[in-house]
């Protein structure tokens, strides 16, 4: 009865609990699979017979207060089509150490949780939780929605101290990011002009910048029917300098006070 329920939980098709050990802080299942009737991860064809094996931990979900890993032999398989390549799992990706299961729920904790937080939380490295988010991420918004673009904000993020930019683009409609670029030049932008094509580049009807002039030509150039609207940080500080540069070249004050 036990081994079923603990089946019904891992939900893995082919494979069957033989036992659970308490290892600490952690739960071990061990597993044994059905042999034969391998996928191999390069064409994906149904190999026979497997070439080797090696036993492997796989980190999934917790069960209570316990981190659980599933143990199982992992094959390689000598693909006639590919040559020697490990099997597919299909519940775990070919090289990873977790579940595909637990690589989701640890892409939804970095919507809401910084990555630093998330592998505390979770007792990971870092770089493993930063990894399965960039994958996320990738997957997610590999194909751009450029539809109904309508208001628009463009700005740049400086890193590297200050030394490299990006350029960011955001659907204000929507509230969301639809393109991000290295640099902040004009030729940075026409990129994101010449992906989304003319037609909807027509129907821009605002873009909000920072007064950016290379970013400014790119719009006139190939959205001259939007409205540019500067952002009121960047308007005040030009104007802040104005009546700097007025009050050093010895203005009445006021003449300062009328404008």
């Amino acid at each position: 009865m036990s081994e079923n329920i603990i089946a019904n939980w891992l939900n893995i098709p082919h494979v069957r609990p033989e036992k659970v050990d308490i290892r600490g802080e952690s739960t071990v299942i061990e597993l044994s699979r059905e042999r034969g009737g391998f996928i191999c991860s390069g064409c994906k064809k149904i190999i026979k017979n497997g070439y080797d094996c090696r036993k492997v931990y796989l980190r999934d979900l917790s069960c209570f207060e316990y981190n659980s890993y599933l143990a199982l032999e992992k094959f390689r398989v000598n693909c006639p089509s590919c040559g020697i390549k490990v099997e597919e799992l299909g519940f775990a990706r070919v090289f990873s150490h977790c579940t595909k299961r637990f690589e989701d729920y640890v892409a939804k904790l970095c919507k809401i949780l910084p990555i630093s937080a998330v592998a505390e939380l979770l007792e990971l490295d870092w770089k493993t939780v930063k990894e399965i988010d960039k994958r996320y991420l990738a997957k997610k918004f590999s194909i751009p929605d450029y539809s109904c673009l309508k208001i628009l904000a463009i700005d740049e993020l400086s890193y590297k101290s200050g030394y490299r930019y990006l350029t960011i683009v955001l659907d204000i409609v929507r509230t969301r990011v639809i393109w991000v670029q290295e640099g902040r030049r004009k030729e940075t932008l026409d990129k994101f002009f010449a992906e989304i094509g003319g037609t909807r580049a027509k129907e821009i009807m605002a873009i909000a910048i920072d007064m950016w002039d290379p970013y400014l030509a790119s719009i006139l150039k190939y959205a001259p029917g939007a409205k540019v609207v500067f952002d009121k940080f960047h308007v005040i500080a030009e104007y802040s300098k104005m009546l700097d540069k007025m009050r050093n070249t010895g203005l009445p004050l006021t003449l300062e006070r009328r404008l």
